[in-house]
This record gives C-alpha cells, structure tokens and sequence, in this order.
C-alpha cells in the first residue's frame, strides 16, 4: 500500500512537471526562493494551456534550480458550460456550473523532516533477509516486506526463486502467471509462508515485491 501511494504521487508530480521537461513551458524568471529554496519559475505556453478545454488564468510553476523537483505549482481555470473538456469529463455525472477552479501545490519543510524508528522495531525481522536475484536494488526495507528492481530477464528471476528458496528449507505451495503478466509464487517453511510477486515493468527491469507473513 505505502508503494502504491508513493507510485502515485509520483506519478502527479510527473504529470505536473512534464511541461518543463518535454519543454512546453516559457522560462518567466530566474532565481525566485519560494519555501526557502531557490527556484525558476516556469508558465504554460498557450499550446498546453488550450489542452484544459476551459480558459487558464493561471498556470505558473516553480521548479528548485538544485534537484530539479516542483516547489510550487499554482493552477486557476474559469469553467463555463461550454467548456470542452471539463464538460465532456463530467458530462453524465453532474450538469456544468459557471464557475472558477483554483489549485495550489506547495512544497514545504524541504529536507527538514527527520524519521525515528521505535526501538520496538529493531525486534522484528525485515523481509529483505530473505536472498533476491544478485544485482536486485531494494528500494524498500519494511518488516517483513521488501521491493525492489533488477536487471535481468523474468524468466532467470523466475529460476531464482524455484531453484535457491528450496535450498533454504521453503517448499514451492503455489505458483500462477506468465512472462507477460507476471508471477506469483508462494513458499512454506513449517509455519511461515513467503510470497513473491514480479512483473517485467515498461523500463525493461523486474520488479519484485516480497511479503513474508
């Protein structure tokens, strides 16, 4: 789940830079400190703007001149009935109202946030002691559950698991997939049970996660 929501968020942030990156965006100025970090304010041309199908008051961003990451992103849309693309969206669900859309994103206490574990969670085994195909980048280390991405074909992650993991005492229980879908494989040693999920993802790399209950 915590994976999930970080994909995600990932995922808008991506959306809203992605004007800066493929360079649909106008540079407006240069070093602006918006939340304590030094900026380049960055405006969408009119070709992106005619994308929201309504009139765009406003539509700035704020991206850190060191990382390269959004600060700020303020967004103002003024949305009549005619409006294409917000009524064609909504159309079915609720009649278009005249109206105004105002969206602010801020990014704050930037690199201040610090994280303590609980002493209690020293106690608890983490899933990544388990072995993962050599060269895998575990990007997540929670107890008793691990991510991570290799480079390596699916079918040699696929061999991994059913070849080391019953050198190590874990019985094959269940196992449900394809090279194109991905797999599932679950494992059992005495009262434990680990299961393994992969995919290829759209960068060529394995992408594994594995839950050990």
């Amino acid at each position: 789940m915590m994976a999930g929501m970080g994909n995600m968020l990932r995922g808008i942030i991506d959306s809203m830079t992605a004007p800066v990156q493929i360079g649909m965006a106008q540079l407006v100025n240069r070093g602006e400190t918006v939340n304590g970090v030094l900026t380049d304010r960055y405006t969408l041309d009119q070709e992106t703007i005619n994308q929201f199908g309504a009139t765009v008051e406003k539509a700035d961003l704020w991206v850190a001149r060191d990382g390269g990451y959004l600060v700020k992103y303020d967004l103002t849309i003024k949305v009549t009935p005619n409006s294409t693309g917000w009524a064609d969206s909504l159309r079915g669900a609720a009649p278009m109202s005249e109206g105004t859309i105002v969206y602010n994103w801020s990014l704050e206490d930037i690199n201040k946030t610090t994280v303590t574990i609980p002493s209690t969670c020293g106690e608890q085994a983490a899933g990544v002691d388990l072995p993962l195909p050599p060269g895998t980048q575990v990007d997540l280390a929670i107890p008793n559950t691990s991510m991570g991405k290799v480079n390596a074909s699916i079918d040699s992650v696929l061999a991994f698991f059913k070849s080391e993991y019953p050198k190590l005492g874990y019985n094959l229980t269940y196992e449900y997939g394809d090279p194109q879908n991905g797999y599932i494989l679950t494992f059992q040693k005495d009262s434990q049970e680990v299961m393994v999920q992969f995919s290829t993802t759209s960068d060529g790399l394995v992408q594994i996660t594995l839950t050990r209950n």
